[in-house]
């Protein structure tokens, strides 16, 4: 089993002896060890063992597998380490952006849904007011008051 561990800091061992048995590295007191790989920033991705028991017995046993990084290899690892941190919040700032762009588009639609239906409410009305006046103006030619009275309504409306 190989974990990423970022709680190991310093490079110490048990003073429990162990031996290696092919590619394992066993504790004497308790067998075989667990495999990790360091998350911290003084040993970056270095390989170490340490007790599978050391959480129930509190046995301090620890190996380093590998040699430490280089300097310059150090250096990478954490200038990488800040290129991602770097692109990881403009990917964050993008999902801010566009979330807001959303909401944009979103309102605008709605602005535009809201003048269409404006639009086609104005479009019935005025065709209601074009159908009604051949009616007001054949009753012009009989004459009358009620011609006046229609005439009012239709101004009224």
């Amino acid at each position: 089993m190989v974990t990423l561990a970022g709680d190991s800091t310093a490079a110490t061992s048990s003073s429990e002896p162990s031996t290696t048995s092919g590619n394992s590295v066993v504790c004497h007191r308790h067998g075989l060890g667990e495999r990790h790989i360091s998350g911290t920033d003084a040993n970056p991705f270095r390989r170490f063992i340490r007790c599978l028991q050391r959480k129930v017995s509190g046995c301090d046993f620890f190996r380093w597998v590998d040699e430490e990084l280089m300097p310059h290899y150090l250096a990478s690892v954490q200038r990488l380490k800040q290129q991602k941190e770097f692109l990881e919040s403009q990917l964050e700032c993008k999902a801010v952006l566009t979330d807001v762009l959303y909401d944009k588009i979103k309102l605008k639609d709605e602005e535009f849904n809201r003048f269409k239906h404006e639009y086609a409410s104005k479009q019935t009305k005025e065709t209601v007011a074009m159908t009604s006046k051949p009616l007001i103006f054949s009753l012009v030619a009989t004459g009358g008051v009620l011609i006046i009275a229609l005439l009012m309504i239709n101004q009224l409306f």
